[in-house]
C-alpha cells in the first residue's frame, strides 16, 4: 500500500517571495504555524520529471517560521513546485516558482496547486511555405511592376508634351 501523500504546508502570501540574485534565485517562504523547528533544511525544486535541491535556513518566531534559501544556479523555464524537508520526510508547499528565460523575472506563486492541467493544444498543420514566399512574391512583383509602368508612363507623358511645347515655340 502506497504512503499517503502529506498535506500541502500553507504559505503566507504577503511575506513569502522570490527573486533572481547573481545567476540564481533567492527563494524566502514564510510558513504560519509550522511543525518545522529553527534550524538547517533542504528545500526541492521540481518540475516535469526534473529536480533540484538547495540547502536552506529556517528562523522561527512567534506566529511561524520562515524558510529562506539561495539557489545559486539559474532555475529552467518552467513552474517549480517546491517541498522543504527537516529529517526523512519531504513536506509540500503549497507555492510554486514561475521561472521565464533570462533576464526575465522569477516569482512565487502561492496558494494550493491546481487539481487539473489543461490538455495540449491541436498541433497546427505545417504550412506551405515556400509557396506562400512564392505567391507572396508574385504579388510583390506584379504590384510593383504596375507602379513602375504607372510612373513610367507619366514620365513620358511629361516628356512628350515638354517637346510639344518646344516645337511649338520653336515654330512660331
Amino acid at each position: 500500500m502506497p504512503a499517503p501523500t502529506p498535506t500541502a504546508l500553507p504559505v503566507d502570501e504577503t511575506l513569502s517571495y522570490a527573486h533572481r540574485v547573481e545567476g540564481g534565485v533567492h527563494v524566502v517562504v514564510r510558513l504560519p504555524g509550522s511543525a518545522l523547528v529553527e534550524g538547517a533544511a533542504e528545500v526541492r525544486f521540481r518540475s516535469d520529471g526534473r529536480g533540484r535541491r538547495a540547502p536552506a535556513k529556517v528562523t522561527a518566531d512567534g506566529g511561524g517560521v520562515t524558510v529562506e534559501l539561495t539557489e545559486p544556479r539559474r532555475l529552467p523555464r518552467g513552474v517549480w513546485q517546491l517541498a522543504v524537508r527537516q529529517g526523512e520526510r519531504w513536506q509540500p508547499l503549497e507555492a510554486r516558482v514561475v521561472a521565464g528565460p533570462p533576464p526575465l523575472l522569477v516569482s512565487l506563486v502561492t496558494g494550493p496547486s491546481p487539481r487539473t492541467r489543461m490538455e495540449p493544444p491541436e498541433p497546427v498543420a505545417p504550412r506551405r511555405a515556400v509557396s506562400v514566399d512564392v505567391d507572396l512574391l508574385r504579388a510583390n512583383l506584379t504590384s510593383n511592376a504596375r507602379t513602375a509602368t504607372a510612373r513610367a508612363r507619366r514620365v513620358a507623358g511629361r516628356v512628350v508634351r515638354a517637346a510639344r511645347s518646344r516645337t511649338a515655340r520653336l515654330r512660331s
